[in-house]
């Protein structure tokens, strides 16, 4: 049960509505390419490597702005860096669904609006340090399930809807995301305009620390708890590895199936919607813990339901729906630790680099995947690639759970049993208290 009144919780939601509306314009935006693989590559004259090469340039900018924008964030302020990383978007929506239109697509154009929209991951970045701030509590997982939740419903709207109004024209499914992206930068201004008058402040009752600029310096990076790396490590390179095989699922089960663009563009919408779970699983582990545990699980589940995707003779549809639910099990409670192990003042630059080194990982993944196809004429290495790479993570999960025992178990209790004394006092001496039930 989440404590509060009816009002509380109904102004809650609607500030939380406001600040996942971006994440949901970022994820769909991000698969608009995608989500119309088959229509680009028969239609459109682009082939599976240039699609490679259009998540490419998306990364190519990510990696170094969510790095910077999180140390911004924690010098300038919050809303200072919402606004600056806002408009992108919609240039760069705008730019690609000119280029979708025209026959055969503009490829160099497309190229350069897939850069605009990845400088928009400085918007993923506010928006988790926003939840890390302000939703305390109960509220903290609520929140960062919800917000992936959203993300996820952006990214199975693009592969559900775009295949179904790419016969009207290309461009006709690609302006959608412009739209989305227009609509996104209103619920930042409204999110802005309710904290700069203090509503937020007294809503949440916690200190404004979007108002100040905390005294933060960069060798500050190095006083990151290793608990905080593995966390990284753990969600960020399976959230490569899903996004990699997101962007090719239609290509892919076209390829080795008898479903048409449009089914399977559902089937990867489902995947997608299993984020439904995450509120669910993230109240779950609150009230039993064993966090370390559970991810251990679903790490290798994950890495055995490539393996199997890799083989290509099993029907796939099963598998993909096992990486869907197992990759939310650990999204959904991962991102929600970090404002746990991370002092607040340094709580933007966390992120920056949490979210920094999926992105970095998607810099190189596609291609990698794409040219391994066509080389091969077959998406069998590509998928042993991403089982390696879940492996990977379980592995630093079997480290995590040695590491959170030394440490208190902090990160395997239920939240009846943690009380976070003291956050903020300094970046050396992040106090944690742990009181356990009898």
């Amino acid at each position: 049960m989440v404590p509060g009144g009816k009002k509380q919780l109904a102004l809650k939601m609607f500030v939380l509505f406001l600040v996942m509306t971006p994440y949901f314009s970022l994820f769909y935006q991000f698969d608009t390419i995608g989500s119309l693989g088959p229509e680009l590559e028969q239609e459109a004259g682009i082939s599976i490597s240039q699609i490679g090469q259009l998540y490419l340039a998306y990364g190519l900018v990510t990696v170094p702005v969510a790095l910077t924008s999180g140390v911004l964030i924690d010098k300038l302020g919050l809303n200072s860096m919402i606004i600056i990383s806002s408009t992108p978007i919609c240039i760069g929506a705008l730019l690609i669904s000119i280029a979708g239109a025209q026959k055969p697509a503009l490829f160099w154009l497309m190229f350069v609006g897939r850069i605009f929209v990845g400088l928009c991951e400085a918007l993923l970045v506010c928006q988790n340090t926003i939840c890390g701030i302000w939703f305390q509590g109960y509220w903290r997982n609520i929140s960062f399930s919800l917000s992936f939740l959203w993300a996820q419903v952006g990214t199975a709207l693009v592969f559900a809807l775009s295949p179904a109004v790419a016969h009207l024209g290309i461009g006709w499914a690609l302006s959608a995301g412009f739209i989305i992206s227009v609509f996104s930068i209103f619920s930042s201004v409204v999110y802005i305009i309710m904290d700069k008058r203090g509503f937020l402040t007294r809503l949440f009752e916690v200190n404004p620390l979007t108002s100040y600029r905390p005294k933060m310096k960069l060798r500050d990076v190095t006083k990151l708890p290793l608990t905080y790396w593995c966390l990284v490590i753990i969600r960020g390179s399976n959230a490569g590895a899903a996004f990699t095989f997101i962007m090719y699922g239609p290509s892919f089960l076209v390829a080795t199936t008898n479903y048409d663009p449009q089914v399977s563009g559902f089937i990867i919408s489902a995947m997608n919607l299993e984020a439904l779970f995450g509120p669910i699983i993230g109240l779950f582990l609150d009230r039993y813990g064993r966090r370390p545990i559970i991810w251990c699980i679903s790490c290798l589940t994950i890495s055995i339901s490539y393996l199997v995707l890799a083989l290509e003779v099993l029907d796939p549809i099963f598998w993909i729906l096992l990486v869907g639910f197992t990759y939310t099990v650990v999204n959904s409670s991962v991102t929600s630790c970090i404002s746990l192990v991370v002092p607040k003042e340094i709580l933007g630059t966390a992120y920056g680099i949490y979210v920094a080194y999926p992105a970095g990982i998607l810099l190189i993944y596609p291609v990698i995947y794409g040219n391994l196809q066509e080389l091969t004429g077959s998406y069998k290495l590509g998928n042993d690639l991403l089982a390696g790479t879940s492996f990977i993570t379980y592995l630093a999960c079997i480290f995590l759970v040695f590491l959170d025992r030394a440490k208190g178990r902090l990160l395997s209790l239920p939240l009846a049993q943690q009380q976070i004394v003291d956050t903020t006092t300094s970046i050396g001496e992040q106090k944690t208290l742990i009181t356990a039930e009898e």
